[in-house]
């Protein structure tokens, strides 16, 4: 994968960690007590805006490694479904590439809820 692609991801990861460590005093509370209706709608915001950074990543990858990425009403999970297929690029069970992005491998098994 190519240094752009990389950079991009990078971002992407820095974009996930910095919403979890902006978001870690909720999430530590809803740990010991039940969300009230405040709560539970940033939970909601949180899950998409992590979900968001993930398609992000995927659409990278994607682009990147398959050459093209899915398009159509169904493209949320036709990139998911992709992802989970193996290439002579990358891993299946939505792994990101084979090359480590930022000194790691990232693994995702695969879901029945596709």
């Amino acid at each position: 994968m190519d240094n752009t692609s990389i950079t991009q991801i990078n971002f992407e990861i820095g974009q996930i960690d910095h919403l979890f460590e902006s978001y870690a005093g909720l999430l530590e509370r809803v740990e010991q007590n039940p969300p009230d209706l405040v709560e539970l709608t940033a939970l909601a915001s949180v899950i998409h805006s992590f979900y968001t950074g993930l398609e992000k990543i995927f659409h990278i990858i994607a682009k990147r490694t398959d050459g093209d990425v899915p398009s159509g009403s169904h493209w949320h999970r036709d990139i998911l479904a992709r992802m989970s297929e193996e290439t002579a690029n990358r891993a299946g069970d939505l792994a990101i590439p084979r090359e480590p992005v930022r000194g790691r491998s990232v693994r995702i098994g695969k879901s029945e809820a596709l």
